[in-house]
């Protein structure tokens, strides 16, 4: 193989990546996106399934509050998943990071780093949740990429409960729409502190393991 072919051959290989760090998205917030958009299509599709042109039924706070039809849940839908993929995109590692560095030396346990993360000093855990000095921007940057894993799993737990109906249409006969959507919402605040606190653990093993 002449040196012009190997040349092109790595510069094939290059090009996807070089344009995904123009955009500043890695490899790992790229398949985020990728499966996050695949579960809201399949959640939706499913539904469709199960419910046809009628949403009386749809646990949607979203359709019962504003009485949409099938256009109107597509389009906010379609807006609110622009709106979670544009915050994962706002997502900079790096504002995790300064707080991590400047308190490295002061750090013993993970409850000291979540002080220091979010506080910029240690405090107890009482003293964390009394505490009206919080870091806003540290805590929206863990909000925005719990956000998006988090409508994964519910994504996930909605199509299998669609798959679920349509397999048995008396599953979940027993739950009105609002026990359903109270449900959900309480699964996603739960699956956010999960998914956070997993985050934040996995990072402050790393940072103690440098």
């Amino acid at each position: 193989m002449s040196v012009e072919c190997r040349k092109f051959n790595n510069l094939k290989f290059h090009i996807p990546r070089l344009l995904i760090n123009s955009l500043g998205i890695s490899f790992m917030k790229k398949k985020i996106i990728i499966i996050f958009i695949v579960s809201r299509f399949l959640d939706l599709y499913s539904t469709y399934l199960v419910l046809g042109e009628d949403l009386i039924r749809e646990s949607s706070p979203i359709v019962k509050i504003l009485n949409f039809g099938w256009l109107g849940f597509i389009l906010t839908n379609l807006l609110i998943s622009s709106l979670i993929i544009f915050l994962f995109y706002l997502f900079n590692s790096s504002k995790l990071k300064e707080n991590e560095n400047l308190n490295f030396t002061k750090i013993n346990n993970y409850k000291e780093y979540l002080s220091y993360l979010f506080f910029n000093k240690k405090l107890s855990f009482i003293n964390m949740i009394k505490s009206k000095n919080l870091n806003y921007n540290v805590l929206f940057h863990v909000l925005f990429y719990a956000l998006p894993v988090c409508m994964i799993f519910i994504g996930i737990l909605a199509i299998i409960n669609n798959i679920s109906v349509l397999i048995n249409p008396t599953f979940n006969s027993t739950l009105s729409s609002n026990q359903i959507s109270f449900i959900i919402t309480t699964l996603i605040l739960i699956l956010l502190v999960i998914i956070s606190h997993k985050h934040l653990y996995f990072r402050y093993k790393k940072l103690k393991n440098v």
